[in-house]
């Protein structure tokens, strides 16, 4: 745990401190009401007396981690680095603690934007490299706002990459990112070295975007109408398939019905002559009571008998061979339709995959080709990704809403540079820097319509 915070968890200082005073004057040899009573005093900005408490408590304990590590603290307060650098040292050597580590690089991320605020760039390089093995994400951020200040763009682009790279969610990297961009491309000399000799920078970008959305589009035109023949050719295969195997299993439901109908009349014709035969049997055994003798009306009935019985099989045979084409009818069209559903949904996976494919083309395009013919589109195209994604990550950041407008502003989108900066002045109502950019973009509304 981080101790210094144990040692001012008490709001009613005076309380306390009294606590301590009176703990040491029970026992002069305890370190830590030392450290505690200093750290009280150092809240309170009573500096003085917070150093004499913790020099009694290393004259104490002298192996006391902690102690060097509150002392450090105190003399960061007081923006003497080298002292603070110095006991944050002792601490990692008596113990190599995370804490005590992460206070040491403080120091130096402290000690570089110091330097940074007066123009001191060389000595705040220095410092910052001294933390950049830590993978302090900030030191390589002050390190890419140093060499933005510097005009060495390209080298300050970097440093923001790296600081991204360790801190993925870091929105004022992003914001950071995408000013160096800005200012690169606004800088005519940087512009020049960047984008090749003649570059006039951000004043190029509206002349050249148009051939640059309009190679895009046409690319991207060509892919589409690429991706429109595949799915045609496949859905035209795909009818050919159905056909194929529709007459397939057309000729396969027709050997089966034809071997239902078989094995269904072979049951008829032996239930037609058993019927025939019961009939005869049951007609002889009864013949003097039923044809009293007489054999003309015996055969006769026989004969009626025989007609009537195949009657009744011809109309099962025609019933069950119309439920048979019915069925056979049936079946192929739910064949039909299942084939083609499933060959549908074949469709529609690769229409995904070809239109995500689409987006992976695209993407490399735009860093191949289109890069090598539009750099300063791409750039331009890069900035304003890095504050949308700094907004991303931080809905409340009034500074990338207004730096995304000044974009907007350079490059003459007035209508989204306004809303960037009303939003600017929701987050921050006392920004003036975005008070001023609308007062200008209404300025400038009024002038182009009394002109007009």
């Amino acid at each position: 745990m981080d101790y210094r915070e144990i040692y001012t968890d008490e709001s009613d200082y005076s309380r306390v401190i009294d606590e301590y005073t009176e703990s040491i004057r029970l026992d002069p040899f305890d370190a830590v009401s030392y450290l505690c009573r200093g750290r009280l005093y150092a809240a309170q900005n009573k500096y003085d007396q917070a150093f004499k408490d913790y020099n009694r408590a290393i004259g104490i304990k002298p192996d006391n981690a902690v102690a060097y590590l509150v002392r450090g603290d105190a003399y960061l307060a007081q923006k003497d680095y080298d002292k603070a650098i110095e006991d944050y040292n002792q601490a990692i050597a008596i113990e190599d603690s995370v804490i005590f580590r992460e206070a040491r690089s403080r120091v130096y991320y402290e000690q570089g934007c110091a330097a940074y605020a007066q123009k001191d760039y060389e000595a705040a390089i220095a410092a910052f490299n001294k933390v950049l093995s830590a993978n302090f994400a900030a030191a390589h951020l002050g390190l890419g706002m140093v060499h933005t200040a510097q005009k060495k763009y390209v080298e300050a682009i970097k440093d923001y990459d790296h600081s991204i790279d360790r801190e993925p969610a870091n929105a004022a990297a992003y914001r950071y990112r995408g000013n160096a961009s800005f200012v690169m491309v606004s800088d005519e000399e940087a512009a020049r070295s960047s984008f090749g000799d003649g570059s006039r920078g951000i004043q190029e970008y509206q002349e050249k975007i148009g051939n640059y959305k309009s190679k895009l589009d046409n690319y991207k035109h060509q892919l589409i109408e690429k991706n429109k023949r595949i799915i045609e050719e496949r859905t035209k295969q795909g009818h050919q398939k159905k056909g194929q195997a529709v007459e397939e299993y057309k000729r396969g439901l027709l050997e089966k019905h034809k071997q239902d109908i078989e094995t269904y009349e072979q049951q008829i014709q032996e239930e037609v002559e058993k019927d025939i035969k019961d009939y005869t049997d049951q007609a002889a055994e009864n013949f003097k009571e039923r044809y009293a003798g007489d054999s003309k009306k015996y055969e006769q009935d026989l004969s009626d008998h025989k007609k009537e019985v195949q009657q009744q099989a011809a109309r099962k045979r025609e019933a069950y061979r119309s439920q048979l084409l019915e069925s056979h009818t049936q079946d192929i069209a739910n064949y039909e339709q299942e084939f083609m559903d499933r060959n549908n949904q074949e469709i529609a996976v690769e229409e995904k995959q070809l239109q995500k494919q689409i987006e992976q083309d695209i993407a490399v395009y735009e860093k191949t080709d289109l890069i090598k013919e539009f750099p300063l589109v791409n750039c331009c195209r890069q900035i304003l990704g890095d504050y949308n994604q700094a907004i991303a990550f931080n809905a409340k950041y009034g500074a990338a809403y207004y730096d995304r407008g000044q974009f907007y502003y350079a490059v003459k989108e007035y209508g989204l540079a306004a809303e960037d900066f009303k939003k600017a002045l929701e987050i921050n109502p006392n920004d003036p820097n975005a008070r001023y950019m609308l007062q200008k973009l209404e300025a400038n509304r009024s002038s182009v319509s009394l002109e007009s």
